[in-house]
Parts: structure tokens; C-alpha cells; sequence
């Protein structure tokens, strides 16, 4: 698919077909989301085959950039059961390869505005200094950036797991769009 601009972005470069590429940008059509990436536009999105197993995706932070992995394989970036505080990420926990993507493109996102919505990263910074925390995936308890971008996912993915499992997460991920 050649590049488009958006009003959340300004260019969408993707080795899917348009009609997958959009169904995995759909992620972004959460009007929270929307909100927040209307104040910090991401500056592309790229999906597309990186050659790498360990990272579904990944953020440039210079170039405001998120890249999303669509080699996928059912028992290794995708396939687990959601289990809170043992899933290894949002990513991992569906059946379902394109919401794989789509998981790893809020992440991503996630990643984006925490380095760029003023505020964000005290707020995750005190949030993950909480004893109270319960980090909904392992990859949430590995460092505040982790908490924030899995927590931010399962807002959108499982917001009623969010809010049972750990409050101060949904507390948490609310920051930027408030």
C-alpha cells in the first residue's frame, strides 16, 4: 500500500492489502486514542515484515515512527490465552493474527505518547513506583515504558480486567486524553 496521510498520522506505508492495513489501523479508532493523537501526530506507520521474532513492533522516537511486524506464527507472537499478570503481552494474548497486529500497533502508540504528551511520564513513572500496582502483563512489570504501553492496550482491549486486576494501571493509562 503507498503512503496516505491521516489526521493521527502522516503517512501509512504497509505490505498488506489496503483492507488488512486498515483493519489493523482501526486500533487507533478508539476515541481516547483518537484524541490523544490528535494533539501528537505519529509521524508514520509502517507494517510490514521486520525480520525479527522477538518484537512484534517497535517506536522510533526520532522520527515519532511506529513499525509493526505482520510475520506472525500461531504458539509464538500470537495464540496464548489472556491470563493477567502471567500473559507475557497483549500482543501474544488472541487467537486472531490481525489483532495481533492491531495490539501491537496501540503498544506501539503507547510508546509514542509517553514520549510525547507532556505529563505522561510522571504520571507512569509514579504509577509503576506503586506498590498497589499489578502490572497486567509480564512484559508491563519489566519497566515503567512496558507498564504504561500494556496497561494503555488493555484499556482498549480489556478495560474490565484492567480495572479488576490492577486499578492503578487504569488510573493510569487515562493521562493522555484527560
Amino acid at each position: 500500500m503507498k503512503p496516505e496521510q491521516g489526521t493521527h498520522y502522516l503517512a501509512v506505508y504497509s505490505e498488506l492489502s489496503r483492507e488488512r492495513t486498515e483493519e489493523v489501523l482501526s486500533a487507533l479508532k478508539n476515541p481516547g486514542v483518537l484524541s490523544a493523537l490528535k494533539r501528537s501526530p505519529i509521524g508514520s506507520f509502517t507494517i510490514g515484515r521486520t525480520g525479527s521474532k522477538l518484537f512484534p513492533g517497535e517506536y522510533n522516537w526520532r522520527d515519532k515512527a511506529v513499525i509493526v511486524d505482520s510475520a506472525r506464527k500461531l504458539g509464538v507472537q500470537y495464540g496464548a490465552d489472556f491470563r493477567p499478570g502471567v500473559t507475557r503481552n497483549m500482543s501474544a494474548a488472541t487467537l486472531d493474527k490481525t489483532e495481533s497486529m492491531r495490539r501491537s500497533l496501540l503498544q506501539e502508540t503507547a510508546h509514542h505518547l509517553q514520549n510525547t504528551v507532556p505529563g505522561i511520564g510522571d504520571s507512569v513513572r509514579t504509577a509503576f513506583a506503586d506498590p498497589a500496582k499489578r502490572p497486567i502483563t509480564r512484559y508491563a512489570a519489566t519497566s515503567a515504558e512496558g507498564y504504561f504501553a500494556e496497561s494503555f492496550v488493555a484499556s482498549v482491549v480489556e478495560p474490565d480486567s484492567l480495572a479488576e486486576y490492577d486499578p492503578v494501571g487504569g488510573k493510569m493509562v487515562k493521562q493522555p486524553w484527560a
